[in-house]
């Protein structure tokens, strides 16, 4: 008795494996075309890949005390066409925003237990 077998996409007759260095070849590997099959020179400018070294001249330009204040409203706000460039500048804003927020809340803090404990000395200085 002989066995009927169906011959699949890659030529084999059904029943049989292909070994695993065939089957997962580099041509299986590399882009398979379709719609999402898009090179970086496709892409459009707001969603063109940024290197890491354009991220860290941009923290090094936060970092400038006004003017980096100023650059990342700016930036945040969108002055670029490339969305990760505006996303990491609001990621920067909130981070600022939120650093403010810290520094004012521990600085009254420290005020008031400043005021706490000397402030009846501020009053009546002590006798010596």
């Amino acid at each position: 008795m002989e066995e009927q077998g169906y011959e699949n996409n890659n030529g084999n007759v059904g029943g049989e494996q292909q070994s695993m260095e065939k089957q997962y070849s580099r041509d299986t590997l590399e882009r398979r075309p379709g719609p999402w099959d898009i090179s970086e020179e496709d892409l459009p400018e707001e969603l063109k890949v940024v290197p890491a070294l354009h991220f860290f001249l941009y923290q090094v330009v936060f970092a400038i005390p006004l003017v980096g204040l100023i650059v990342v409203i700016i930036m945040s706000l969108g002055a670029t066409k490339n969305k990760n460039i505006r996303n990491f500048a609001r990621a920067q804003l909130i981070a600022i925003v939120v650093g403010i927020v810290l520094t004012m809340l521990f600085g009254a803090a420290i005020l008031s237990f400043f005021l706490a404990f000397v402030g009846p000395y501020l009053d009546h200085p002590p006798i010596v």
